[in-house]
């Protein structure tokens, strides 16, 4: 629900962003009765618990010191909400098609991805069946071994989003925040024995070993794989189960 996307599309329609994104909620409950499918819960990214998850993954990134201030330009995709390099645009646009646009120089805060290449190249080396099909594990193999940057995780030239803990003038990059929610949704942070994160995962037979953080995965499947899998490094060792790309 947050992001430069929607901040500019609710200014579009005339309206507060959060009153925008009440609006679509509104519009996708009623979506589930229509095909008549139910729900335990109704999960919005705009929740106050769900805004204290981010900041607490986040809290838990600063502390073993995967997040630095820095600076960042560079293309962006308002509609895709990525960033592209020089060399991946397609007739100056997004390999999507989507407009792109240049980043002037702006502070932003970054994810030390880059430390996690030679890690996740052993992964893949060691467990073959790791990511499926065979086809999308060389895509994204090839990405690594390019040579993986890290990643910007916060903007200043909007506000339209979760602030970044200690550093207002910051919001978090979105897919931070939208992604954690598959982790927020099961009450994350609190993991203790006995936790509704404990308890759901206990459904599902996951075994204690395998309670990872494996949830960042975005578009496209080269951008997403290793940045969930290094990310799902930081607050346990395991690593989680394999990808279906």
């Amino acid at each position: 629900e947050h992001g430069q996307k929607v901040e500019d599309t609710a200014a579009k329609n005339g309206v507060p962003p959060q009153e925008f994104v009440d609006n679509l909620s509104v519009s996708f409950r009623e979506l589930l009765d229509l095909i008549d499918i139910s729900n335990d819960d109704f999960i919005r990214t705009t929740n106050e618990d769900h805004k204290a998850a981010v900041q607490h993954l986040w809290n838990t990134l600063v502390e073993k010191e995967y997040i630095y201030l820095g600076n960042y330009e560079g293309w962006y995709s308002v509609r895709d909400e990525c960033y592209y390099t020089e060399s991946e645009l397609v007739d100056g646009k997004a390999p999507t098609g989507a407009e792109v646009e240049w980043v002037v120089k702006e502070p932003s805060y970054f994810f030390k991805l880059s430390a996690f290449e030679d890690k996740l190249l052993e992964l893949y080396e060691s467990q073959p069946d790791f990511i499926a099909p065979t086809s999308r594990k060389n895509e994204v193999v090839s990405f690594v071994k390019g040579g993986l940057k890290d990643l910007s995780v916060s903007r200043t030239s909007f506000k339209w989003g979760i602030p970044v803990p200690g550093d207002d003038d910051h919001i978090m990059y979105v897919w931070i925040d939208a992604l954690t929610n598959y982790i927020s949704a099961l009450g994350y942070p609190n993991m203790e024995e006995g936790s509704n994160f404990n308890k759901i995962l206990d459904q599902f037979s996951v075994p204690e070993n395998e309670r990872t953080f494996d949830h960042l995965e975005t578009s496209p499947i080269q951008f997403g794989a290793p940045i969930k899998k290094a990310v799902g490094v930081f607050p346990r060792i395991e690593l989680p189960e394999p990808v279906e790309a």
